[in-house]
């Protein structure tokens, strides 16, 4: 995985500043030759292809640090969604010893130039290196426990009210705070006597799953590649089974009669295609002889030629609001 500010987050141990001595723990942690040098290192990666790429190395990979344990130095690779990204610092910051280094990193259009800012908002001295279009920014304890506590109830999951309903939700997840557009066109044009085996690829926090729960079906799916939207899932649909996986190289998720999805088409700030195309590639795998594939795609994205060759029939269902609506018959 190409992360900009992966390589940053390494220039102070690289340049003699820090030392990768003592218990290291790494959040929204990936893959890098440079952690084998650490004395000790666990890994807090929510995504299963980046968890999956750490755990064949040989890594620990947590969902969250242990709360028995501190750390000498506390790694942070930090997204770029607000509450998100404070939260991860403050977690960072938990977990340290009263005297431990949190070294943080991002790219300059994605938070790197709010790093500094926001290490003093917790009440540290930080300093700071550029380079690769991104900035590292690092400083010693003891920090603000006050504010670290109110990053971290900001970030954690809430019950929101959104179109009418009360769903289980998380920043950082997908869309987190808001109905998706696409995803509401894609439920107006479903039918409404779906049965058997329903699974919803990339389910986020179940907005797809819900609509479709109370139809006379065997048993809906749901699966995500962000294991803190398959715990949001639960929380909504408890009826779901959910499945942590990434859907572009996944494991054997069984055989579907209808899958549903709204393929994600961002890497960073990239809009990529190639991610809905091993969708669709995944859910022809996935699904019985004669089985239903129903999608939702941004208008512009070329998914006709890949869903023609694949599938024995094709119909576009809907096209409105810049998006495309599709059923697909294996």
């Amino acid at each position: 995985m190409d992360h900009p500010a992966l390589k940053t987050l390494f220039l102070p141990f690289e340049n003699g500043l820090l030392e990768r001595t003592g218990r290291a723990v790494f959040f929204g942690a990936l893959d890098y030759p440079d952690l084998k040098d650490f004395e000790e290192i666990s890994c807090v990666q929510h995504w299963a292809g980046p968890a999956a790429a750490l755990r064949a190395k040989g890594y620990e990979v947590l969902n969250d640090p242990p709360e028995d344990q501190t750390f000498n130095l506390a790694l942070c690779l930090v997204p770029k969604q607000k509450e998100e990204a404070l939260g991860m610092l403050a977690r960072a910051a938990s977990v340290l010893e009263k005297d431990g280094v949190l070294i943080t990193a991002a790219a300059n259009d994605a938070n790197g130039s709010r790093l500094e800012k926001w290490l003093k908002e917790l009440g540290s001295a930080p300093q700071n290196l550029s380079k690769h279009k991104a900035r590292v920014v690092w400083a010693s304890g003891p920090f603000d426990l006050q504010k670290v506590q109110e990053w971290i109830n900001d970030a954690a999951p809430r019950e929101i009210e959104m179109d009418g309903q009360s769903w289980w939700t998380q920043p950082g997840i997908f869309g987190w705070n808001k109905i998706d557009a696409g995803s509401k066109l894609l439920i107006q044009n479903l039918p409404d006597n779906l049965a058997g085996d329903i699974a919803d690829f990339g389910c986020g926090y179940g907005y797809l799953s819900r609509a479709i729960i109370n139809q006379n079906l065997k048993s809906v799916t749901a699966i995500d590649a962000d294991v803190r939207a398959l715990e949001m899932c639960k929380k909504n649909i408890p009826q779901a089974k959910t499945i942590h996986a990434d859907l572009t190289a996944p494991p054997d998720l069984g055989m579907f009669d209808t899958i549903i999805m709204n393929p994600p088409f961002h890497t960073g700030k990239e809009r990529d295609s190639d991610i809905g195309l091993a969708f669709i590639k995944t859910a022809v795998a996935h699904l019985k002889p004669g089985g239903d594939l129903y999608m939702v795609a941004n208008a512009h994205l070329p998914y006709e030629k890949e869903l023609g060759s694949l599938f024995k029939t094709v119909q576009k269902l809907e096209e409105a609001e810049g998006f495309k609506v599709f059923k697909a018959q294996k």
